[in-house]
């Protein structure tokens, strides 16, 4: 086996020695590197390679080199003796054998690969910077976040932004910390980032604005994609990152993206685009000059540097030696930051001055090349050989792809580069071990998502992938076919049949006879396409693949037909080892060399062949579900080799699922047994032989827990003789009804390695004692109502996640730690005295969210310890905090944490002498909820509580007296500067308080001088004790939110908000009027949504432009004040009446495009009047109009074919409306929806289909 590895390795190298790439580039290049530099460059490593293969280069001894090559030509060719040949193969894999590995340690000191130069592609990237800090940018990257949320694009149109730069000078990670920034979070309520392929798709990023934007109110009526994005960032600012584009197929799709974006009536929306190619910023700037990024400066490079090298950004003591080295290595990096990332790991790996003198003097610099691709060609070249072999054959991947461990290790089987070792004997175990080489060299980097971890590489990166892969690898997209270099020597062919457009069956049938004329089919040994086809297409490959016999890899994940109808000779491809496809084949079981079986994809359902045991040689097999397929290969003990076997049901059939079938399986890396209750004997449990399992790391051991009979007795007997072996990681015991943990997990632990064990349904009085588990990561425990245990913090913050669910005394216990913090969330059953009976604060925590729901209230001891708290979330528990005494008990000892949010809902209690008492040690607080804590009956805000500390002669703050103090919540002073959101909700009994001790500027709320988000809903007391001669809010609101608060009247004491963007009135009386509204909708002022519900006379009467009298020296007239425009978009109310007047809707037409109109008025309007119909028809600029429960309303008002600019009508839930306008409706309109009205309208809307793009019935 090994030599045979040895022979491959061989036999692909010879093409890869420098004497042979010399030819190549001479013939093909006219490259000045000669035959002779070449030879010369291996001179030391050849010789010995000679010696070593000279007495098995040949099978005839007696011919030894030229002079004799006539005579043997000559001899005649003797009878085949097929017994003395399989003897001879057998002595020379023999002699091989001996000398594997000086061959080896030959070929690591021989030259990288250097291959003919290729078409650049593109990975995908996300908003997720690998890099924590940024270096040499800051001043760049602070220029355009100020410029984009303060500056000069922050109140323009939509601005284009771009960021050109050559590849590897940190555009990327720059735009990700811009992205990331909280200032840039605040600024825009919608962030999208999306990577571009190789070419612009509108296509593709339509759809993914689709999926990154959320749903809102009225989308289901938006017929296409480019409506839906309309609609949903009609009224958003948003910022679009269009990360690394190349080219534009066809410019116009960039001007229609503009086109559909710019349609955005919120100002300062920005896209940053990153290119490489000065052509793309020209086209797609507007106003904006690009930000072009070159190489860093020399000493923020260094720092950048020796981060890589040392982990800090100064040299240590000890290594100064290399700093001369050092420097001038890096004065060839030319300040790239990638290059710096490279170079700098291939340093690390070796810090001695022979290794750093060895790159510093490589031949390598010489190449007249791009400095930072030849930096990247370094780190390469000094790769041991299997890290280059692994890393080279990624380049048959699509350019926009996030690996997954599974698919890169699959084809490395596939391509028989694995060479397991007596240290690492399975693929898995040295596939990963690869994987994670490749990431420490910088040549992956992981990428966590929901679905698991990924490993993504820089678009650089990938380029030389497929520049050092290119003498047998091609990668090619169908319309490339006439463009692209193929060579005689390729092997291995990756196609991309993704957007092909236009391709039709004829189209694609030339495209791949074109192909077959220049690609020798038959010495394909692999072949791998992605994207879907259907069956005609499917068939037009089969042609093409029609002499493809030597396949050793077939990669297909989406072909949903029988693999037949594609590849025609299907059962003939006797050499697969790796095999991934989208359905099932009926004869599996005949590839007998096949080692991958890859069914992820398979969107049906089947069995295995009975016989599917043959596959002697199978290593790895995925299904789409670990419960489906795993448990049915019967006698799977035959197949000796397999390393996964994650569903093993005991005793499923009488024979042939019996636990000796997995003695054989010395191999294995992950194992599920399933069914355990059908084993009653300890001789049958032994039988598994888990204990020899070295390789063992993924171990899951199940009863059923529907099973109805349990003997406790014989299962703890079961899982005793189920030990594993100490090298498992991963360990999860399912339905287990025995007394107690197992010694080997308990007293006597025997898996100390383990790093992620789950306990679900188990009934143990004794589980293992987690702090003796020192590797342990993870921690699951579910259903377990005897599991018991006080947890220290700083245990669990040895830990990365922590779930404990459905135990006794709490509900839930979930702690994890990630790059957004350490949060923890307990909810108990409602039982807990005291949070000291689950947790135990012995450090200082770095938590940095604190949820906790029905538990006891936090201790002064608890809150010392949250040094590091951002957010505290407490719901329906007996209190906030146990403080006792002033201060909490500390005298005059100052304390602070950092809490920036704070959400309180349900706590019963003096909550608001806790809340009191807490506020002044919270400096940070900037968002604050508080809901349904009845006990909290006033409001006092701007509070300087040491005056007024002071003024009592010190002790507890009061009013007046203790008892007149009962209920009352005092907002400190220094929350005036910090609070940005507050939240009160459901106080019946709440009243806001003037505060008699005020910090300045003003009284009431208006303190809160940094408020931007309010919502005060359901306290219709809050306002009784304000006189409404004043203002009330503070002027730096930007939405504002008020539901059942009595007592306002009119708008006036809202008029000094001239930031507001969005007014919410809920039920706040039905006498509530709008006046004051003007002054928030004229210039200066910013409102462009207005909601007004439950005021059914809240526009009677109102004149926007109001006559006055002037004095004028003919005589005095009265004139119109001048008509100032309106700021407003957007209108929902339920005063249609008071709303359709004339002065109203004309000084609304040039700002207003949506209107929903509610008929929850208590007389029941049954038709518009004619004057109502006419000042509908002043909104000119109206785009969607909805009339919503209109119950009595008979006629939809005439006049809209005069709406010129409207282009949806909704017509929801009015079943007394019979017909449409019979006036028509506007040629404008691309959308009708009418929803739970009379059969007769939805009659006549039929008749319009056809008429209108888009029209919807329910």
């Amino acid at each position: 086996f090994d030599a045979r590895h040895t022979i491959k390795a061989l036999g692909k190298l010879v093409n890869c020695f420098p004497w042979q790439r010399a030819e190549l580039q001479q013939r093909s290049h006219g490259d000045s590197f000669s035959a002779s530099q070449a030879n010369q460059e291996v001179s030391g490593c050849m010789p010995s390679l000679g010696k070593l293969l000279l007495s098995s280069c040949s099978p005839h001894p007696h011919v030894r080199g030229d002079e004799d090559r006539g005579i043997a030509q000559e001899t005649p060719m003797p009878e085949f003796n097929r017994a003395d040949f399989s003897q001879r193969m057998r002595d020379t894999v023999e002699q091989l054998k001996l000398m594997r590995n000086d061959v080896k340690d030959i070929l690591q000191t021989c030259g990288h690969r250097t291959v003919l130069d290729i078409a650049q592609r593109r990975v995908t990237t996300t908003p997720q910077s690998a890099e924590p800090k940024l270096y040499g940018r800051d001043h760049v990257m602070n220029n355009i976040i100020h410029d984009i949320t303060e500056g000069q694009y922050c109140d323009k149109g939509l601005t284009v932004l771009p960021v050109i730069g050559p590849g590897g000078m940190g555009k990327t990670t720059m735009i990700q910390h811009i992205y990331n920034n909280q200032q840039v979070q605040n600024h825009f309520s919608v962030r999208i980032w999306i990577c571009v392929s190789f070419n612009f798709n509108l296509g593709k990023v339509l759809e993914q604005i689709k999926e990154d934007t959320l749903t809102v109110e009225g989308e289901n009526g938006c017929s296409t994609t480019q409506e839906l994005i309309e609609h949903r960032l009609k009224h958003k600012r948003f910022l679009l990152v269009l990360d690394d584009i190349w080219q534009f197929t066809d410019v116009d799709d960039w001007k229609k993206l503009l086109l559909i974006l710019g349609k955005s009536q919120e100002k300062g929306s920005v896209i940053l685009v990153t290119t490489r190619q000065k052509e793309i910023a020209d086209q797609v700037k507007k106003s904006a000059e690009p930000k072009e990024l070159n190489g860093l400066e020399p000493g923020e490079f260094k720092k950048l540097f020796l981060v890589y090298v040392f982990d800090a950004e100064q040299c240590p003591g000890d290594k100064r030696f290399l700093l001369d080295t050092g420097d001038k290595i890096m004065g060839k990096l030319k300040g790239s930051p990638l290059a710096a990332k490279t170079v700098g790991r291939l340093l690390r790996t070796d810090p001695s001055l022979a290794h750093w003198k060895r790159v510093l003097n490589s031949k390598q610099w010489a190449k007249q090349s791009n400095g930072i691709m030849l930096a990247l060609e370094l780190s390469y070249g000094f790769l041991p050989f299997h890290l280059q072999r692994c890393f080279s054959y990624s380049a048959l991947f699509p350019e926009d792809y996030r690996f997954r461990s599974r698919e890169l290790i699959s084809l490395w089987i596939g391509l028989d580069i694995l060479t397991p070792s007596d240290q690492n004997p399975t693929f898995e175990g040295i596939g990963l071990s690869i994987l994670n080489d490749l990431v420490i060299h910088g040549f992956f980097r992981e990428y966590k998502t929901d679905g698991g971890l990924r490993y993504v590489m820089h678009d650089l990166l990938h380029e030389l992938a497929l520049k050092v892969a290119s003498h047998d690898c091609l990668r090619l997209r169908l319309p490339d076919v006439g463009s692209v270099e193929i060579k005689p020597s390729t092997r291995h062919l990756s196609i991309s049949i993704e957007n092909l457009g236009g391709y039709n069956g004829k189209k694609l049938k030339r495209e791949l006879e074109k192909l077959k004329t220049r690609l020798k089919v038959e010495h394909l040994q692999t072949l791998m396409l992605f994207g879907a086809m259907d069956e005609g297409s499917a068939k037009i490959f089969g042609d093409f693949l029609g002499e493809a016999n030597a396949l050793r890899v077939l990669y297909l994940p989406l072909l949903k037909y029988p693999v037949e109808s594609m590849v025609h000779n299907f059962s003939g491809l006797v050499h697969l080892r790796f095999l991934c496809l989208g359905c099932l084949p009926i004869n599996i079981s005949k590839f007998y060399h096949l080692r991958v079986l890859d069914l992820k994809s398979w969107s049906s359902s089947g069995d295995f062949p009975e016989d599917t045991s043959n596959l002697a040689k199978l290593c790895h097999y995925y299904t789409p579900r670990d419960d489906k397929l795993h448990y049915d290969i019967c006698n799977v003990g035959k197949i000796q080799l397999l390393e996964k076997l994650k569903v093993f049901r005991v005793n499923k059939k009488n024979e042939g699922f019996e636990p000796k079938q997995l003695e054989p399986l010395t191999k294995l890396w992950e194992l599920g047994i399933y069914n355990l209750e059908k084993i009653h004997t300890k001789k049958e449990a032994a039988q598994a032989k888990l204990i020899e399992k070295k390789y063992l790391r993924r171990l899951t051991l199940g009863w059923d827990s529907k099973r109805s009979s349990d003997e406790p007795g014989v299962e703890a007997m079961v899982l005793e003789c189920l030990r594993p072996h100490e090298n498992l990681e991963v360990l999860c015991i399912r339905g287990h009804r025995g007394p107690t943990c197992p010694t080997w997990l308990g007293d006597e632990l025997a898996v100390e390695a383990l790093q992620f064990l789950r306990l679900d349904g188990v009934s143990w009085k004794v589980f293992p004692s987690l702090r003796n588990m020192g590797d342990l990561c993870e921690l699951e425990i579910q259903d377990c109502p005897e599991f018991s245990s006080v947890i220290p913090t700083s245990w669990i913050e040895s830990l990365r996640r922590i779930t404990i669910e459905c135990v006794k005394l709490l509900k839930r216990f979930a702690y994890s730690k990630s790059s957004h913090g350490a949060q923890l969330e307990i909810i108990g059953w409602g039982d807990l005295q005291s949070l000291d009976q689950v947790l135990v604060f012995d450090k200082e925590t770095g938590l940095e969210k604190l949820t906790l729901e029905r538990c006891p209230p936090l201790e002064l001891k608890h809150l010392l310890m949250l040094t590091s708290l951002k957010t505290l979330i407490l719901k329906h528990s007996a209190g906030l905090a146990g403080l006792a005494g002033p201060l909490g008990g500390q005298g005059d000892v100052e304390w602070q944490l950092p809490v920036e949010h704070i959400e309180i809902c349900h706590l019963n209690g003096n909550s608001w002498n806790e809340l009191t008492e807490l506020f002044p040690h919270l400096p940070k607080l900037s968002k604050l909820e508080i809901r349904d804590c009845k006990n909290i009956t006033q409001l006092v805000v701007g509070v300087d509580l040491r005056q007024t500390a002071s003024e009592m002669g010190g002790g507890e703050i009061t009013a007046a007296t203790e008892e007149e103090d009962d209920g009352v919540l005092l907002f400190p002073a220094h929350l005036c500067d910090s609070l940005q959101k507050l939240k009160l909700l459901s106080y019946p009994e709440l009243v806001l308080v003037d505060s008699p001790t005020l910090v300045p500027g003003g009284g009431w709320l208006q303190s809160l001088r940094s408020l931007q988000r309010l919502s005060i809903k359901y306290c219709p007391k809050f306002l009784s004790a304000f006189s409404f001669s004043s203002h009330i809010f503070p002027s730096s609101l930007q939405f504002l939110e008020l539901t059942k608060l009595e007592g306002m009247g009119t708008l006036e004491p809202l008029s000094n908000l001239s930031s507001l963007t969005r007014l919410v009135l809920e039920f706040c009386g039905k006498d509530l009027k709008c006046q004051g509204l003007q002054s928030l909708l004229t210039t200066g002022s910013q409102l462009k949504e207005l909601e007004v519900r439950g005021s059914h006379r809240f526009f009677a009467n109102w004149d926007p432009n109001p006559r006055r009298a002037v004095e004028d020296v003919e005589g005095g007239e009265e004139q119109p004040t001048q008509l100032v425009a309106s700021t407003l978009r957007k209108l929902c109310t339920d005063d249609a009446a008071g709303l359709l007047a004339a002065p109203i809707c004309s000084f609304l037409s040039s700002s207003l495009t949506k209107l929903k109109l509610h008929g929850y008025g208590p007389e029941g309007m049954e038709r518009f009047s004619k004057e109502q119909e006419d000042a509908l028809q002043l909104l000119s600029s109206l785009q969607k109009l909805e009339f919503r429960h209109f119950h009595h309303l008979q006629q939809i008002p005439a006049g809209l074919c005069n709406l010129t600019s409207l282009k949806m009508l909704s017509i929801n839930h009015c079943p007394a409306v019979s017909s449409l306008p019979s006036d028509g409706l506007p040629k404008s309109l691309e959308k009708l929806d009418v929803y739970d009205c009379s059969e007769v309208l939805k009659r006549q809307c039929r008749w319009m289909l056809g008429t209108i793009p888009k029209t919807i019935r329910g």
